[in-house]
């Protein structure tokens, strides 16, 4: 009844973790990996939203819709499941170095 409940964790000075810890690096390169990933994919969308509303139904669209539909494929799954890496690096915090 008495004291702190067992996950409890007094708070931790902010500048006392480090800027390169192993998993702020991790984090920090798997957010840049996203980003190199999903700027192209963006791109590609675009290109693919206008192309598709020039063709008068889907059996009009040419083989470079379906190209680029292939590479905004390739480029778009692995950096979701990046973002679901990131994701379980934020809650289990696997790399992080306990005070």
């Amino acid at each position: 009844m008495f004291g702190a409940p067992p996950y409890y964790h007094p708070p931790v000075p902010l500048l006392s973790r480090s800027s390169f810890s192993p998993w702020s690096v991790a984090v920090l390169g798997l957010f840049m990996l996203v980003g190199l990933l999903w700027l192209p994919v963006v791109v590609i969308q675009i290109m693919m939203n206008r192309e598709a509303r020039r063709a008068a139904s889907i059996e009009n669209l040419g083989t470079r819709f379906h190209r680029r539909f292939t590479l905004w494929f390739v480029l778009g799954v692995p950096a979701f499941i990046v973002v679901i890496v990131i994701f379980f690096f934020m809650v289990a915090k696997p790399l992080s170095v306990s005070i």
